[in-house]
């Protein structure tokens, strides 16, 4: 579960195929994702990628712990995968949390809609060759 020490009260959590993914910390953590960096507070957190399974990201609100104030606020979490924005959710006070599982998708001429979940892709860490061997 991922925590933001100066944002108290909110996690973030990855599942993958509906379990909580173990999380490690990054061993070499950005200039951004160290706790006395001057700019918004970032944290880190990787997670074991297996090829083909589904997985979705979940974002709690401890309404004892965020500082909600008395103002009516929405908070706003964006979910990007690959570098591209898949997924904003909003979440009010009294609303504990949000998953993130997948995208809506709208097809153009019928109007119909889709939804397709996040999903590892496959990863190829190696080169196979084929050797021909001829006398």
């Amino acid at each position: 579960m991922a925590v933001i020490d100066d944002v108290p009260g909110i996690t973030v959590t990855v599942q993958v195929n509906g379990q909580d993914a173990t999380e490690y910390t990054d061993p070499h953590p950005s200039e951004r994702d160290r706790d006395d960096a001057p700019v918004c507070p970032v944290c880190t957190k990787f997670i074991e990628a297996i090829d083909d399974t589904v997985f979705s990201v979940t974002v709690a609100v401890d309404d004892k712990i965020y500082a909600w104030r008395d103002v009516e606020h929405i908070l706003g979490f964006f979910t990007t995968v690959d570098g591209k924005l898949r997924v904003s959710k909003g979440l009010k006070r009294g609303q504990p949390f949000a998953v993130a599982g997948g995208t809506e998708w709208l097809v153009k001429n019928s109007g119909e809609t889709y939804y397709k979940p996040f999903k590892f892709s496959r990863i190829n860490t190696g080169t196979n060759y084929l050797y021909d061997i001829c006398p």
